[in-house]
């Protein structure tokens, strides 16, 4: 029956329309520690997968000719939490991501991080209502734009582009035994930079001999700012959690978590 679950919510998750907020129940979620157990506070340490496979953007400075800007994202490595009191959790996030702008930029894996905290506010029976807000940061180079199926490679040294995102959101638990899904609103202010600067230069290859041209681009942020999250997790024996999560509407993404407490 497990097995059976598990696979419709993976299933799910991967054809649902921001970065990880993560189960509101989460700073309750665990009552011992493998090593420590201290009522007070502890530590939960765990790896994270995410997947923004649909971000749409806007430019700053719309033009008749402006064109919604296309957005995906992939990051995953290690997630550190300190808890407090059962009721607060403050993490950090740090690991790798690689971007994808429309069909024309692709970057490597480069170090990106984040800072958040979530806090319950509210407990009834086996409800809980929690507020999560972060920081997410990611900083790629870029080598290629890719124009109609061509390579043009770029000369301006360590070009790149800056990805930006504040998130805040409002969720809702229920737990039932080892399983507890939750639902909930989320706010998301993102953007997206080019550096070190907004023009750059771009060498298009010729038979005779190549030409430099320079290239303009500019700041965009994200078109839809409210969206929606919906997630399961999954606890064993209080000290283990594996945590699935689909977001929408502001972001399409999936999120994989899984956290041991020590």
């Amino acid at each position: 029956m497990f097995k059976k679950i598990l696979f419709v919510l993976i299933f799910a998750c991967t054809f649902a329309q921001p970065m990880l907020v993560g189960n509101p129940s989460s700073p309750s979620l665990f009552k011992e520690g493998i090593f420590f157990n201290n009522k007070n506070y502890y530590l939960r340490a765990g790896y994270y997968f995410d997947n923004i496979y649909k971000s749409v953007f806007l430019d700053e400075m719309p033009t008749e000719g402006s064109t919604d800007t296309f957005f995906k994202l992939r990051s995953y490595g290690a997630i550190v939490t300190v808890n407090i009191l059962n009721i607060l959790d403050v993490y950090t996030l740090l690991g790798v991501s690689k971007n994808q702008i429309d069909n024309q930029v692709f970057s490597n894996d480069r170090f990106s991080w984040g800072v958040g905290t979530k806090i319950i506010f509210y407990k009834f029976n086996n409800i809980d209502l929690a507020l999560d807000g972060k920081y997410f940061r990611a900083k790629h180079n870029v080598d290629n734009f890719i124009i109609e199926d061509s390579v043009f490679p770029i000369v301006t040294p360590h070009y790149g582009f800056l990805y930006e995102e504040f998130q805040a959101a409002l969720c809702a638990s229920y737990k039932i035994d080892m399983f507890i899904p939750y639902v909930g609103a989320t706010y998301l202010f993102s953007t997206l930079k080019p550096y070190p600067a907004h023009i750059g230069l771009l060498r298009y290859p010729s038979p005779n001999q190549d030409i430099i041209n320079d290239f303009k681009t500019q700041d965009t942020k994200n078109k839809n700012k409210w969206g929606a999250v919906v997630g399961i997790s999954l606890v064993s024996k209080e000290t283990m959690s594996l945590n699935l999560e689909s977001r929408m509407v502001d972001q399409n993404a999936v999120n994989i978590t899984a956290e041991i407490r020590f």
